[in-house]
Formats: structure tokens, sequence, C-alpha cells
């Protein structure tokens, strides 16, 4: 398999398995996603929203507000 998609994939199947527990997930279409990294959002059924970041090293709660990971890259979208 393509290393590029492997945390792609991934991600996707968490939104898949976790969707059930949450109001919304979804894979970040504002922040840059890498080979080593791919960003989620989602909002827990108790109004809480989060940033997560998904590596090889795991998941990680990066901000408490969606998309807005300080440092964190914005995608650049028409360049």
């Amino acid at each position: 398999m393509n290393e590029e998609k492997v945390l792609k994939i991934e991600a996707q199947e968490a939104v898949k398995e976790i969707s059930f527990a949450v109001d919304y997930v979804e894979i970040s279409k504002v922040l840059e996603q890498t080979v080593d990294c791919v960003y989620m959002n989602l909002k827990t059924k108790e109004g809480d929203c989060f940033c997560v970041e998904l590596t090889v090293q795991g998941f990680r709660v990066r901000n408490r507000s969606i998309t807005l990971c300080s440092d964190c890259k914005p995608l650049v979208v028409g360049i």
C-alpha cells in the first residue's frame, strides 16, 4: 500500500468508527494533511469541539476548537 495514504485511510476509518458517539466528525478541510499527519475535527455530544492530530504515534488533541491549532499549517487553496 502507498505509504502516503496509510494515515489518511486510518483517519477515514476512525471517523467511521466514532461517528455514532459524537455529534460531528470529519477530516479537516482547512488544515494541511501530510504523509506524517492528518487532522480531524470533532464535536462531542456534550458540545465540546476538538482538533485531533493523527500521526504514527497515535491520536493527540491539538486544540479545543475545530481547525484552530496554534502551530498547524492552514491549507492554502488556489495557489
